[in-house]
């Protein structure tokens, strides 16, 4: 179960991890209110289940009012990876001076969450993975104890060279291993975590990525589902004692092993 940026970031907030308070709107007149109140300039953010949402144009500054409600109009409705945009987030605009990313994700192979980190923020982790890895740091975490201090420390010194800028970042990384474990989460993402120009640093994103096989502990979270078509058709399917998986193609295969029945 995905979440998308706007709950990712309230649950941040819970958890300490310092993130915009932005609001989530559904149409054009309630981001001219949402621009109005936050204070422009401010960041109109499409809300979709998806990658590379800045790319595809779901992502622009508007520095009034009124720039934001012709933002937003074009923005909604629009069609992102064959998702279209329903919800948009408006962020307050800040100034930002580096770029990083800090994310947990599990390492099926070693069976362990493993937290990773590279001064190569806002660009698609897989990518630098594939023409830079020497640029992200690895720190394997052992379930039973979690992420402890002096890990997370060892990390961000690797992002930076200032002691204050670190020890903020690293305090970020407790409290993102802290939400990732207690909504049992198969990835909690930050990309990018953002040096502002007064040397702050904050979450200028969010993702997480919950795991459905943990969900009946989180009643809560459920609430928060808002499945894309191709997930409704999976939770309908569930519904009625079925596996579905939704497959690219024509053929559709119907199938018994496994444990089903």
């Amino acid at each position: 179960m995905k979440l998308e940026e706007f709950q990712a970031k309230r649950l941040f907030r819970d958890c300490g991890i310092p993130a915009p308070d932005g609001v989530m709107v559904t149409t054009a007149e309630e981001a001219r209110s949402a621009a109005e109140k936050i204070g422009c300039p401010v960041v109109i953010k499409a809300q979709v289940q998806a990658g590379g949402r800045g790319k595809a144009g779901g992502v622009k500054l508007a520095g009034t009012p009124a720039e934001a409600y012709m933002v937003s109009d074009s923005i909604l409705g629009m069609d992102i990876k064959g998702l279209e945009v329903e919800r948009l987030l408006i962020d307050p605009a800040v100034p930002i001076a580096a770029e990083y990313y800090v994310g947990i994700t599990i390492d099926r192979r070693k069976k362990l969450p493993v937290m990773m980190v590279s001064a190569s923020g806002g660009m698609d982790i897989e990518k630098v993975a594939a023409e830079t890895p020497d640029l992200i740091f690895f720190q394997e975490i052992n379930p039973e104890r979690g992420l402890r201090s002096f890990e997370a420390k060892q990390l961000a010194f690797r992002l930076f060279n200032d002691k204050k800028k670190a020890m903020a970042t690293a305090s970020i990384m407790v409290k993102l291993w802290k939400c990732f474990h207690d909504v049992d989460a198969s990835l909690a993402e930050i990309n990018p975590l953002a040096e502002l120009e007064d040397g702050s640093i904050i979450a200028l994103d969010a993702k997480i990525v919950l795991d459905d096989n943990a969900i009946f502990k989180h009643p809560v979270m459920e609430e928060l589902r808002l499945p894309t078509p191709s997930e409704k058709k999976e939770l309908d399917a569930k519904s009625h004692g079925l596996s579905y998986v939704q497959l690219e193609g024509e053929i559709g295969c119907m199938v018994n092993g496994a444990g089903l029945e």
